[in-house]
């Protein structure tokens, strides 16, 4: 069987490389027009238990009690009733004489967040994979790499405000234009949907560069040193609160008489709106692209299957041969089968290779990355792609006897 396929493949090289062109296109876009929806909703979906819930979003300057600053977010949240929270920190740090040229800006995330939220890096790891060491009381950051070639693995000194010397372990480094989850002094772009939530590294931030902390890490540092001595953070930025199910509108209320007891912030908005907003936002990015997508796959299909036919009726006769020497109907569809997968593998792995130069060097501009949604799209293509090349063979090979399409269909 194999040595027919390998037969099979090498008589019609000009025609499966025409099919496989067409597939590889086909695929491109499958890939462009998924990233493209899984860039506008990806940073929605890191936090869809929050914002699919009701609950709160709220831009902080700070919470605190009796003028002292809340550091972590259980302090805010403790007090509070069937809640969750998600909240930014901003850490009071400066770092050593070597970078005075800099301006940097000490963001720090709590576990959930952290764990919810992972920006795109250029290089190294995220926060989610280390975990602090008494014993070696190293920080690990990530920073962002517009302004400096900073690496992973390199050490940083850092000081706080009294002083106190601290080491920062990069672990990871952004990509320029990441996206990430709060705010930094480069400023934030007014929106009412979701976006109002991330800040999109880039000329704003091209005096400063950004450095992401773990409030865990700080809060088990702090532990090791005398009050006062240690990293000082607050929460600062954006919070989001979650609900229970079970909140009664009286604890509701209860909970907004609180935060607006504890906490300066700039703003106070039902989650519902956001979502609301965000719906409206996708729905826009919907009616904008699907009619050129559908309009470029409906022509993209046509052409694949229009030549998957003519290169079937290329081989009937071949079929009828084999047919007349004792191969079955099913052996002959296996073998075009077959043959229709090695050039979906094919077109496959090219479509990928092409996927990831773009989406390493933007050569388009597009957003074409290749994830788990792309792949799976692929690969429904490459089966809906052996499918018809299973379903043609069996209507037209059934439809009349090998003799007749031997006369039918000369070489």
């Amino acid at each position: 069987m194999f040595k027919y396929i390998g037969y099979h493949y090498e008589k019609n090289f000009a025609m499966n490389m025409m099919v496989l062109l067409q597939l590889v296109l086909a695929q491109l876009i499958i890939i462009a027009t998924v990233s493209m929806g899984t860039y506008y909703i990806r940073d929605y979906i890191s936090f869809r238990d929050y914002l699919n819930s009701e609950g709160l979003y709220m831009e902080v300057d700070t919470f605190s009690e009796k003028h002292v600053p809340f550091q972590y977010t259980e302090e805010i949240e403790s007090k509070l009733t069937k809640c969750h929270v998600i909240a930014n920190h901003m850490a009071t740090l400066h770092l050593s004489d070597g970078f005075a040229t800099y301006d940097p800006f000490f963001l720090s995330y709590d576990k959930e967040a952290i764990d919810h939220y992972k920006p795109e890096l250029k290089s190294g790891k995220w926060l989610s994979e280390y975990s602090f060491d008494k014993n070696n009381p190293v920080y690990h950051v990530v920073v962002s790499s517009n302004v400096m070639s900073l690496a992973p693995g390199t050490i940083l000194t850092a000081y706080s405000l009294t002083d106190e010397e601290f080491k920062l372990e990069i672990v990871g480094t952004l990509k320029k234009d990441a996206t990430i989850w709060g705010h930094t002094m480069g400023g934030r772009f007014i929106y009412d949907d979701y976006r109002k939530m991330f800040h999109e590294l880039g000329v704003l931030d091209e005096y400063t560069f950004t450095i992401i902390m773990n409030q865990d890490e700080i809060k088990a540092g702090n532990e090791l040193l005398p009050e006062g001595k240690g990293i000082q953070s607050i929460i600062d930025g954006d919070v989001l609160i979650r609900f229970d199910n079970d909140i009664t509108d009286d604890e509701v209320d209860a909970n907004k008489k609180i935060l607006r007891e504890y906490g300066e912030y700039s703003g106070m908005e039902d989650i519902s709106k956001i979502r609301e907003e965000t719906k409206k936002v996708l729905l826009d990015k919907v009616k904008l692209y699907i009619p050129l997508v559908i309009l470029l796959l409906t022509m993209t299909f046509i052409s694949t299957i229009s030549g998957s036919i003519i290169f079937l009726k290329r081989m009937l006769s071949r079929y009828a041969i084999f047919s007349m020497c004792g191969m079955s109907v099913k052996k002959m569809i296996l073998l075009n089968v077959m043959n229709s997968f090695v050039v979906a593998v094919f077109s496959s792995l090219i479509a990928f290779i092409l996927a990831l130069i773009e989406e390493k060097n933007k050569l388009v501009g597009t957003a074409m990355e290749v994830t788990g949604y792309e792949v799976t799209a692929v690969v429904i293509i490459g089966l809906f792609y052996c499918l018809i090349a299973a379903i043609v063979p069996i209507i037209m090979l059934n439809r009349e006897p090998p003799r007749e399409l031997l006369l039918q269909n000369k070489e």
